[in-house]
């Protein structure tokens, strides 16, 4: 649908058979974005969002530097210079990344960067700055794979694990 004056209204075929009012939802601008909430007098907006799903919050204006084809560049181009063992010069690429666009990266994608970012650390000898960078991973990675497994869906389950995986690695380093 459209957005007319800053809201829409959705409707499915239940709540039309039903004669249920429909939803509503509002998009007003921010400081960092669009603010998506439920119309309080609203219908239901449930069937819309899929399993564990929902809309509501601000959706953030992106930088240039952290749209997806940019990141993309990014990580190719720290890659080679990793490969080449340019390890202070892979690290000046990656940190903006992380920095940057930490509120707008998938946590997944987050999770590779931390360990890419704190292995480069440890290259170059930067052991302080590898486990500060790995330390929101510490914690979950002291885990048992079992105990984890019990706290997150199964699509999520197995690509954090091989974070965690990643994360133990390194800080054994």
């Amino acid at each position: 649908g459209g957005i007319h004056d800053g809201q829409t209204i959705l409707k499915d075929d239940f709540q039309a058979n039903q004669n249920e009012k429909p939803c509503v939802v509002n998009f007003s601008p921010s400081s960092e974005g669009v603010n998506v909430t439920i119309d309080a007098n609203s219908g239901s907006c449930s069937s819309f969002c899929g399993l564990r799903g929902y809309f509501e919050g601000v959706y953030l204006k992106v930088p240039k530097s952290c749209e997806s084809e940019e990141r993309k560049k990014t990580h190719t181009e720290f890659k080679r210079l990793y490969d080449r063992k340019e390890y202070q010069e892979a690290r000046n690429k990656l940190e903006p990344l992380l920095k940057d666009c930490f509120d707008s990266l998938e946590w997944i994608e987050k999770g590779w960067i931390h360990n890419d970012l704190a292995i480069t650390q440890y290259k170059i000898g930067d052991l302080s700055g590898c486990q500060q960078t790995l330390k929101p991973y510490a914690a979950d990675a002291a885990r048992t794979e079992e105990d984890i497994r019990k706290e997150y869906p199964p699509r999520d389950v197995d690509s954090y694990i091989a974070i965690l995986k990643a994360t133990r690695t390194n800080l054994k380093l």
